[in-house]
């Protein structure tokens, strides 16, 4: 199997579209999160495994953005990310892949009021999940369902995940 760069990320691509979700329940600190097409067509041709998260920005429930240090980041999730985002900028191009490393957000509805601060939101539930989390991921498996393939890819200088992701995938 070979290597290829594209733009910023170097890929390998692999025979077949295989099943991902059992690398991700076997492997959750390494996998935190698949996004897996569920609908047939055109507008279900990818599935993403983030893989290998490096950093992550989390504005809990009291209102403060911590780092994966849980350093203090600051009340303002959205400049939080603004800043880290410019940081680790490299201007990655076109790939005709739909991720090649960068950062897998989840927003919840309270963090509406951060975009928008006239809005009257509930209070929140005491719950446990985060108002916005952002993991910095510098990898994925990526399957084309359209090609019947699946990719590995990985930001330059990490090419040793694509090794690694590659055993995951055959244990």
């Amino acid at each position: 199997m070979n290597n290829a760069v594209h733009g910023s990320a170097v890929c390998r691509r692999i025979a077949g579209a295989r099943d991902l979700l059992p690398l991700a329940g076997a492997h959750p600190g390494r996998y935190p999160a698949l996004l897996e097409s569920a609908a047939p067509g055109p507008s279900a041709r990818w599935d993403i495994l983030f893989a290998f998260p490096e950093d992550r920005l989390m504005l809990g429930q009291d209102g403060m953005v911590r780092d994966a240090s849980g350093h203090d980041r600051g009340a303002h999730f959205l400049d939080a990310l603004d800043v880290a985002w410019r940081a680790g900028r490299d201007g990655q191009g076109d790939t005709g892949l739909p991720f090649t490393g960068g950062w897998l957000l989840y927003l919840g509805y309270e963090l509406a009021g951060e975009v928008e601060p006239s809005l009257v939101l509930p209070a929140a539930q005491a719950t446990y999940m985060p108002v916005a989390l952002a993991l910095r991921c510098p990898a994925a498996v990526l399957v084309d369902r359209a090609e019947g393939c699946t990719w590995l890819v990985a930001e330059q200088g990490r090419e040793i995940l694509l090794d690694a992701m590659l055993r995951d995938l055959e244990a």
